[in-house]
């Protein structure tokens, strides 16, 4: 079980167990068995990272205002249509374009590793588009390990549409500096939080027995040809 960044009292709270997953709205999860780093050395040694929103002050190059734990440096976030601004409340908001954002990752290249990325977000009004996910202009659906789950949801009432927390995981190559991508459905969608964790981890290396089982597939190959 991640605890909460110490350095985020409050705002992490909403980080629980992943035990809490389906609790209620007002919960997040986060990645079983991961340690989230609270110092860069920490980050480093771990090959993990954590970085979160939680009030946006500005539309475009934000650094992360609740935590942030990356040896690698420090991510910003975007809105990239030019159609939105900062709500009184610390939210991105626009009333006329569907938004869309990017997430500039700092990471270390790891040859022949993988990342294991967990994303959160929590959007109201207006829908996400589940299918804009993207990391580094691949479909995060299509990545390795993808998995979504709606960890929350609650009406708005008057405000129209719903408070929805998002969860998605998945995992690319580990070779460096990443942009995360996503955009709303339609126009109306207020962006309220972010979280992001990542995790570096080697790919292992074949076993003897799935190396034997190759060989003899490639033998029935060859006295077929």
């Amino acid at each position: 079980m991640i605890a909460p960044n110490p350095t985020a009292p409050g705002r992490c709270a909403l980080a629980l167990a992943t035990s809490a997953l389906l609790v209620g709205p007002a919960s997040a999860s986060v990645a079983p068995g991961w340690d989230r780093p609270t110092t860069p050395a920490d980050a480093a040694a771990a090959g993990t990272s954590y970085t979160a929103w939680d009030v946006f002050t500005g539309t475009t190059e934000l650094a992360p205002d609740v935590a942030e734990v990356n040896a690698a440096g420090s991510a910003r976030l975007s809105e990239t249509t030019g159609e939105a601004f900062a709500t009184g409340s610390g939210n991105i908001y626009s009333f006329s374009a569907a938004t869309a954002f990017d997430i500039a990752l700092p990471a270390t290249a790891t040859p022949g590793g993988v990342t294991d990325f967990q994303l959160q977000l929590r959007t109201l009004g207006t829908a996400l588009d589940l299918g804009s996910v993207m990391l580094d202009g691949v479909a995060a659906s299509s990545l390795a390990g993808f998995s979504y789950a709606e960890t929350g949801r609650l009406p708005l009432g008057g405000f129209g549409g719903d408070r929805v927390d998002h969860l998605f995981r998945f995992t690319g190559p580990a070779g460096g500096d990443a942009t995360l991508r996503f955009a709303a459905a339609g126009s109306s969608m207020s962006l309220d939080r972010v979280w992001i964790d990542t995790r570096v981890r080697a790919v292992p290396e074949p076993g003897p027995a799935a190396l034997a089982l190759a060989g003899v597939g490639l033998l029935a190959r060859r006295r077929g040809a």
